[in-house]
């Protein structure tokens, strides 16, 4: 029983180089009216041959850098916060091109804040000449 679990935690660290090639045959099969299935499948296998060279020498590369502080495997604590911030940027940046009207309050709060900081600017010059 423990095996099974063994390889079932393998085969789950291993699902999204196979979700990354499935997108790769999707892009080739997209080609496949213009250029033929053969051609297709060439190009999704080397994609893949791309990938796999890739993947193993960014294994290699933390390997042989274990000590360093990039190469250090990080919590997942430590990505909550920046998945958090990125679906925020993302929800807002939606939200900015789908509604015009919060388009135009950005734009004024962007004009408003380099007119104070243009004012800011000014009296720090000035305050420094005398």
């Amino acid at each position: 029983m423990a095996r099974f679990f063994r390889r079932a935690r393998q085969r789950q660290q291993h699902i999204g180089y196979f979700a990354i090639c499935f997108i790769l045959f999707a892009f080739a099969a997209a080609f496949v009216r213009k250029i033929g299935w053969l051609a297709a499948l060439g190009l999704w296998l080397a994609c893949v041959v791309i990938l796999e060279l890739i993947y193993r020498w960014v294994l290699a590369l933390g390997i042989r850098n274990r000590k360093k502080w990039w190469a250090q495997p990080r919590s997942y604590r430590y990505w909550r916060f920046y998945r958090l911030v990125l679906y925020g940027t993302a929800a807002a940046i939606g939200s900015m091109i789908r509604s015009p009207v919060l388009g135009y309050i950005l734009l004024a709060l962007l004009a408003a804040g380099l007119l104070c900081a243009g004012i800011i600017r000014w009296l720090t010059v000035r305050e420094s000449q005398s």
